[in-house]
């Protein structure tokens, strides 16, 4: 057929991707993506009965990929009050990079990343599991003038 070209596969998924404001998109699936945003207050997280952190400069990151994921929350390594150390176990994420898990004494507790280029707003950051992690938000303090 005269005017007829054939599109790739990248071209066809990149005209059905609704445009996302913020999306980071995995460079090898375009349909992979994420947002991180800060969650514009207060975040404290216990893991059983520990304090893992108290910080206001925690994001909320969404991830769709053949799944939505649930929400995650993600701190600052530097905001962990107690002590974690990494696990021998590693990971790959086409999204976001290198996983290297984290521990509170033998107990593994959550992850962080190695990103890759496009994924560096994890860098330097933990998420969680769900399984004994409790999560309180409180909205940003006001100043009265």
């Amino acid at each position: 057929m005269q005017g007829h070209t054939e599109m790739t596969q990248a071209e066809t998924t990149a005209l059905a991707l609704p445009e996302i404001e913020g999306a980071i998109r995995s460079q090898e699936n375009p349909a992979h993506f994420m947002t991180a945003k800060p969650i514009g207050g207060r975040l404290r997280a216990w893991w059983r009965d520990t304090l893992l952190c108290e910080t206001g400069a925690a994001l909320r990151v969404v991830e769709v990929g053949h799944i939505v994921y649930p929400p995650r929350f993600y701190v600052l390594l530097d905001h962990l009050m107690p002590r974690v150390t990494a696990s021998p176990i590693r990971t790959t994420c086409p999204l976001k990079g290198h996983a290297r898990y984290l521990a509170l004494g033998e107990e593994e507790i959550g992850w962080t990343y190695e990103t890759f280029d496009f994924a560096t707003v994890l860098a330097g950051h933990a998420a969680f599991w769900d399984s004994h992690l409790t999560i309180e938000l409180s909205p940003p303090s006001s100043t009265k003038s």
